[in-house]
């Protein structure tokens, strides 16, 4: 499968005016393409790497031999592209076969960090940016229930008046509807009398 990863152009173009007319400046230009494929991504830019020469000898995608990724690793230092990590400690650690040197750190000098910076950020726009997260919309309040209004009194209509067909009893209705109570015992026995004689 062929990879389309491409320098960024203004890396390609710095490290092609340094080595131009040097013998190996096809071989670097090929191990500058490879390392950053693998450790400029925006997860790596930055951080230590290791360069196994011996790992990375006839790789098919890099087909250099170990001496030429050697000298073309050293051209990528001078040029700045790549600068060597200083690890705490000894240079060596102890085998079952004696003593071994630890793999020297690498990462890409702090010159060219914007650019892979910026070449990310371009390739991350042709992919398309993931939209920006939405704000959660809060479902509608449910409708609150009508409040029921009591409904207005109605006043109880006064019973009618019974019809009173006898003119005798419609009189005497009248009469005690008009007339004011009796304010006296005397009062209240005329009226006791005016009523027993029909008047």
């Amino acid at each position: 499968m062929t990879h389309t990863y491409r320098l960024p152009r203004t890396i390609a173009d710095r490290l092609d005016a340094a080595t131009r007319g040097r013998r190996n400046a096809d071989a670097v230009l090929a191990l500058a393409q490879f390392l950053a494929r693998f450790h400029s991504a925006p997860g790596r830019l930055g951080r230590p790497f290791a360069v196994d020469r011996i790992a990375l000898a006839d790789h098919p995608e890099l087909r250099l031999t170990e001496a030429r990724i050697r000298g073309a690793l050293r051209v990528l230092e001078e040029v700045g592209l790549v600068e060597r990590v200083e690890v705490p400690g000894s240079a060596y650690k102890a085998t079952e076969h004696g003593l071994h040197r630890k793999p020297i750190q690498w990462r890409f000098g702090v010159e060219y960090l914007p650019a892979f910076s910026a070449a990310n950020d371009r390739a991350q726009r042709a992919r398309g940016a993931p939209a920006p997260a939405r704000r959660p919309i809060a479902p509608p309040a449910p409708p609150r229930a009508p409040v029921a209004v009591p409904a207005p009194s109605r006043a109880i209509p006064p019973a009618p008046l019974a019809k009173i067909d006898s003119p005798a009893l419609a009189s005497l209705y009248s009469g005690d509807r008009n007339r004011a109570a009796p304010d006296s015992p005397l009062e209240a026995a005329l009226e006791r009398l005016r009523r027993g004689v029909g008047a």
